[in-house]
C-alpha cells in the first residue's frame, strides 16, 4: 500500500519531509534531485538518509538482495562500506569521484543495470528499496542501525598549483602511511 504525499519545494524541504514522514506514519520519505538521478530518504522515523548512510545503504540493500557481488564506489565513500562489503563476502572497488568512473566501473564490475540503477535512478531506488523492505519485514531505520557508525570529516582545502606538492608531502610525512590514500587527492583513514 503506498501513499504519495506531495510537500510544496522550499529552502526547508528537508525539515518539512522528516517532519511530515513522522506525522502521517511513513514507512519512509524520498526527496529527489530535478533530474531524479540522486535522492536523499528519510527513515520512518523522521532521521535524513544521505551522502555516506545513504551509499551504505543502498550496498547494503545491493549485497542483501544478491544485485551484485561486486560494490563499487568513489574513493571518498566511508571505510564503514569496506566493512559492509567484507560482512558479504563482496569486492570493493574504489573509483576516481567523477559521475563517469563511477558508471564506468559500476557497469563493468557489477551486475550491470541493477546496480546502475540504483545509484543513479531515484525511482528505481525507491522500487528495490520498498521490494527489499517488503522482503525482509523491515523498515529503514531497522536497515540504518546494523550500519556502522560513520565517522567522517571532509574539507577541502584550496591550495596554490605551486604548493601541491608541499602540502601532500606534508600530510604523508605526518600520518601513518597504512593510513594515507593517494588515489585522488590525499585519503586520510
Amino acid at each position: 500500500n503506498c501513499t504519495i504525499v506531495n510537500i510544496e519545494n522550499s529552502d526547508s524541504i528537508t525539515t518539512k519531509m522528516c517532519e511530515k514522514v513522522v506525522e502521517v506514519n511513513a514507512d519512509f520519505g524520498v526527496i529527489c534531485d530535478s533530474n531524479a538521478e540522486k535522492m536523499t530518504i528519510v527513515d520512518n522515523k523522521g532521521h535524513l538518509i544521505k551522502d555516506d548512510l545513504y551509499t551504505a545503504l543502498l550496498s547494503t540493500v545491493s549485497l542483501k538482495m544478491d544485485l551484485t557481488d561486486e560494490i563499487v564506489v568513489p574513493i571518498t565513500a566511508s571505510n564503514v562500506i569496506d566493512t559492509i562489503a567484507k560482512h558479504k563476502n563482496a569486492k570493493l572497488t574504489r573509483t576516481k569521484t567523477s559521475t563517469y568512473e563511477i558508471l564506468t566501473k559500476t557497469l563493468e564490475k557489477t551486475k550491470g543495470v541493477s546496480k546502475f540503477a540504483l545509484s543513479y535512478d531515484a525511482f528505481a531506488s525507491v522500487v528495490k528499496i520498498l521490494n527489499f523492505l517488503t522482503i525482509e519485514n523491515s523498515d529503514v531505520s531497522s536497515i540504518v542501525e546494523v550500519i556502522p557508525e560513520i565517522y567522517m570529516d571532509k574539507k577541502e582545502i584550496e591550495c596554490p598549483w605551486m604548493a601541491k606538492g608541499k602540502v601532500i608531502k606534508e600530510i604523508i610525512q605526518s600520518e601513518n602511511s597504512d593510513v594515507v590514500e593517494l588515489y585522488e587527492g590525499v585519503k586520510v583513514n
